[in-house]
């Protein structure tokens, strides 16, 4: 299948291309780095907690440009028995600059295990 081709597929729309960071998507100058897979997990995990994901077009360019620049609706506005401390994890793993994401697995996993004291206290 043709490059222009594969980008139009429905298949790579929703199982590839719907999970891209902003910096894969070749349209902004950022590397590649790790934080660019703690983005795509913030896609599932938005997709996981609301079911649905957070950018809809079935356009491979305008969902390109949604991961370029739009804001994702905040979870906990859309299933409120999301915590909002929960919500803003999530957020910032969907950040759109790399350098703002979390930079490491371990600093998430210390804010998702403080998470339920927060929860607790709110």
């Amino acid at each position: 299948m043709a490059a222009r081709n594969l980008i139009y597929d429905p298949s790579f729309i929703r199982e590839t291309l719907a999970y891209t960071s902003p910096e894969q998507t070749g349209r902004i100058s950022h590397k590649i780095v790790f934080s660019s897979d703690l983005y795509s997990l913030g896609i599932v995990f938005y997709e996981m907690l609301t079911g649905r994901l957070p950018f809809l077009p079935d356009d491979p360019l305008e969902l390109i440009h949604s991961h370029l620049a739009e804001e994702a609706s905040c979870i906990h506005e859309l299933n409120p028995e999301i915590p909002t401390i929960l919500s803003k994890i999530v957020a910032k793993l969907m950040l759109k600059e790399p350098e703002k994401r979390y930079q490491s697995a371990s600093g998430l996993l210390a804010d998702l295990v403080r998470c339920p004291d927060e929860y607790s206290a709110t």
